[in-house]
């Protein structure tokens, strides 16, 4: 006996859709939406395999809306569903007539021989719904596109309507301890062997060991400073490092303060070792235009990516980081520089909050790592020492929050002789590994050589080894030789 499927007059909202959709055009399929419900009620056990694949919205037609609400209540409960129990759960509630009556509830459990096949019934119901939520946030984007409002702003929201119909599709399941732990115990033992989960070195020891290995995909990095420390060279600094490694990791920088000319500059300066003001004002030695021709053959090889958008939203850094194919580093540099989609919001906080939780939303969606740089409020220059604290980061508590790890520098000594600033390092947030600090060797000339020193910060800080920010005569001979 083939059930009965009686169409719904305008929709009174179930399921989700609008009553402008036209019935016949809307791709769903009436025979899977009934062998589900015909399989769950000749089987309840059935709904173990489905679980998680439906909800309520999933189906099309309000009967079934109403008869699957009924259906998954009544297992839930521990009590049985089939045609006569699941009617008189129907009437009580007043919708017997509205979910198609005693004769329809027969004809959907005689409507399959067996719940055999019932989980790929579930997936072409689950098919079908995300296909009419495509259509459906096409016709949002539509009238958003049409309406009122700055480009940004409409540009902006349909990028997040896309990108939450795209999250909805991905769904997980909970899974037993005992395949948790299983998995646990193997990636241990690969990180025993050598062979540990995906992360890139820093190329600092002291930032590595502190990081448990160096940046992962999927976390985000914040990195603070005052302005002129260094900040952004080491943030580029580490994007060539990590396209030149074995693993030729891809990365983006997208600079809102330097022209991409600058970024390129500093580049050359990297690779080349010569010294920056040389490349800006062409003062350079015959050996230095070799290392400089030979540094542009090296660059071109590199995957590395930089935009000098001003003024970015959260949605234009996600369409450039989906545009740069195989990304796994991205740099934004800095985010107060970032705007809020609606333009003259004067709560900044909340702006910075919003981005802050879409670049982490964005590390997990592709999987990479996101560096994130900050400038830190202007009173940590008052403070003896120029060290600054988590809560300095500028205009908003929620970075702190959003953070994987928040990396704070500070300048502790300028080494005239050698042309080397010691730079102060602190982690005072870390959440998958401890915190700490550490010693960092700048050199500001050619921008290519950061290090870790092995003398100790806090040392360091003591009012009688800072006499002199221009002498290291003050400090023990072997801690110099160190240093």
């Amino acid at each position: 006996m083939t059930a009965r499927f009686v169409p719904r007059e305008a929709d009174d909202g179930a399921g989700g859709y609008p009553a402008l959709l036209d019935t016949p055009r809307v791709p769903w399929s009436p025979e899977a939406e009934q062998s589900v419900l015909g399989g769950l009620l000749l089987d309840n056990a059935a709904h173990d395999r489905i679980a998680g694949v439906l909800e309520a919205n999933s189906f099309f037609s309000q009967q079934h809306t109403l008869v699957w609400g009924v259906i998954t209540g009544l297992i839930a409960a521990g009590k049985p569903a089939d045609v006569i129990t699941v009617f008189e759960e129907l009437r009580e509630r007043g919708l017997g007539e509205r979910s198609g009556g005693l004769a329809y509830l027969n004809a959907l459990a005689q409507s399959v021989p067996s719940a055999a096949n019932i989980r790929r019934y579930a997936e072409i119901v689950r098919e079908r719904h995300g296909e009419r939520m495509l259509r459906f946030a096409c016709d949002e984007a539509l009238t958003m596109a049409l309406g009122t409002g700055s480009m940004a702003t409409k540009l902006d929201a349909i990028q997040g309507k896309f990108s939450a119909l795209s999250r909805h599709q991905v769904r997980s399941m909970p899974v037993s301890m005992r395949g948790v732990a299983a998995a646990c115990l193997e990636a241990v033992q690969n990180v025993a062997e050598g062979n540990g989960p995906e992360c890139w070195s820093t190329h600092l020891g002291v930032l590595d060991r502190l990081l448990l290995g160096g940046f992962r995909p999927g976390r985000v990095y914040f990195v603070g400073a005052r302005p002129s420390v260094g900040k952004s060279a080491l943030a580029q600094w580490w994007t060539l490092q990590l396209a030149r490694a074995t693993e030729a990791v891809t990365s983006l920088i997208l600079s809102q303060e330097m022209p991409k000319r600058e970024v390129g500059d500093r580049a050359l300066a990297m690779v080349a070792q010569v010294p920056y003001e040389g490349i800006q004002t062409g003062t350079l030695s015959q050996a230095q235009w070799s290392a400089l021709s030979e540094a542009t053959d090296i660059l071109a090889g590199l995957p590395t990516y930089v935009d000098d958008q001003a003024d970015l939203t959260i949605g234009d850094i996600r369409m450039k980081a989906r545009y740069v194919p195989g990304m796994r580093l991205l740099v934004v540099d800095y985010v107060q520089l970032c705007k809020g989609a609606d333009e003259g919001n004067p709560n900044r906080n909340q702006e910075l909050e919003i981005i802050s939780r879409g670049l982490k939303s964005l590390a997990k969606e592709l999987d990479c790592a996101v560096v994130v740089l900050s400038q830190l409020k202007r009173y940590v220059d008052e403070r003896p020492h120029k060290r600054p604290i988590m809560s300095d980061l500028k205009d908003c508590g929620g970075l702190e929050q959003d953070a994987d790890a928040v990396i704070l520098l500070f300048p502790v000594m300028w080494r005239r002789h050698e042309g080397i600033w010691l730079i102060g390092m602190d982690l005072p947030k870390n959440r998958q590994g401890p915190k700490g600090s550490g010693l960092l060797a700048f050199k500001p000339t050619t921008l290519d050589w950061w290090e870790e020193t092995r003398y100790d910060l806090d040392e360091l800080l003591k009012p009688g080894a800072r006499q002199s920010k221009t002498s290291l005569a003050s400090l023990p001979a072997q801690q110099q030789k160190e240093l």
